[in-house]
């Protein structure tokens, strides 16, 4: 997802999601915009400071959307689902990261 979303390459994001995605309105293109903002101002250099919380069906990554300073205020909850042996983003979640829920 990281090298996707640093090259803004749609087709490889697109390829980690799943169809259910597009059921509430996300897709490769909302995820960019969150993470470049709408005007493609903000700065991406990773993915960073992982929490992330698992079953056998089930992935919850809670992380921050980091520039080059590694600030932690651009929080992201990434849910992703078990499908036919491929781990597939089902939905995420911008704002703020609450460890007491899950989804």
């Amino acid at each position: 997802m990281q090298k996707g979303l640093s090259e803004r390459n749609r087709p490889a994001i697109d390829s980690l999601l799943s169809v259910e995605i597009l059921d509430i309105h996300q897709d490769s293109d909302s995820l960019l915009r969150f993470v470049y903002g709408s005007d493609g101002s903000y700065s991406f250099k990773q993915l960073g400071d992982y929490t992330i919380f698992f079953s056998n069906e089930l992935a919850v990554i809670d992380c921050f959307v980091m520039d080059s300073t590694a600030r932690r205020d651009r929080p992201l909850r990434l849910i992703y689902e078990l499908d036919h042996d491929l781990w597939l983003m089902k939905e995420f979640r911008p704002g703020g990261v609450d460890s007491t829920s899950l989804l």
